[in-house]
């Protein structure tokens, strides 16, 4: 039961600078209850793209975002082709790990995809929508990847700086998903014990070398300096009580790289 933790912070962001956003989240029961939902998996991934483009249908917006992982690419690439053949001036951005670190994957003649936005997308995103109708701005827009039709090339713009304050990003916008959904009764917060729960993120970023993750890498990527930053225990506390107070919330699980970074930090949080 993980909501899209990341298309709630962008949607987030978004809302508190004024742009009229929705979440298309098409969450399936079965999925978690069901065990015979992996048998029949292409069908029910029909399934699923066909919700996503009738809702789109209803919607009708002027930019899609789309995040992908490396296994989901060539999914992401099919459910991006429809949204064009359903109208194809709907503009799609793709975000996330694998266009951070491959956007020639995404940017090219003939591609379904408009931008690919690389690295933490809540600032580029915003830039990159109240300036769709600039082209000329376009190239001065940090993190982002495109096609350009006259220079017939892509073009992959300078990495943006890391948000440093993360209390400015604002809080993930819970209101635009199914919560009832997302905070059914499971036993993962709690190990074995079934409690209402909801996913936190009050970091970002690992310090560690762990071979086997990614975080490394992404560090690599973003720079070295001030790369792991955390939420004040304030702004945290503060998301913690609204979602407990609107949602009946019973438990909560830090998704976290690393909840226990700073030591001074959790302390104050529990205090």
């Amino acid at each position: 039961y993980r909501p899209p933790v990341a298309l709630l912070y962008l949607a987030g962001y978004l809302e508190k600078k004024g742009v009229a956003v929705d979440i298309v989240d098409v969450a399936l029961a079965e999925q978690v209850r069901d065990t015979n939902f992996n048998r029949d998996l292409a069908k029910n991934l029909k399934k699923i793209e066909g919700k996503i483009l009738d809702r789109l249908r209803q919607l009708n917006p002027e930019v899609v975002g789309i995040t992908c992982y490396t296994p989901e690419y060539f999914e992401v690439k099919s459910l991006a082709q429809k949204i064009k053949n359903l109208n194809p001036k709907i503009e799609i951005v793709v975000g996330g790990i694998h266009p951070t670190f491959y956007p020639e994957d995404f940017v090219y003649r003939g591609s379904p995809f408009d931008f690919a936005v690389r690295g933490e997308g809540e600032v580029t995103l915003w830039e990159l929508v109240k300036n769709l109708d600039q082209p000329k701005k376009w190239i001065k827009i940090k993190s982002i990847a495109y096609f350009d039709p006259k220079l017939k090339k892509k073009l992959i713009t300078p990495q943006r700086p890391l948000v440093k304050n993360l209390d400015e990003i604002s809080n993930p916008a819970y209101h635009l998903i199914n919560m009832e959904h997302y905070t059914t009764a499971n036993p993962y917060a709690i190990r074995g014990v079934y409690t209402r729960s909801a996913y936190v993120l009050s970091s970002r970023g690992c310090p560690s070398q762990c071979t086997f993750c990614v975080a490394k890498k992404i560090r690599e990527f973003c720079g070295y300096q001030n790369y792991a930053r955390l939420r004040s225990p304030e702004h945290l506390f503060g998301e913690i009580k609204g979602l407990k107070e609107k949602y009946q919330i019973d438990a909560f699980y830090f998704i976290d790289d690393l909840f226990t970074l700073n030591k001074k930090q959790v302390e104050n949080f529990c205090q």
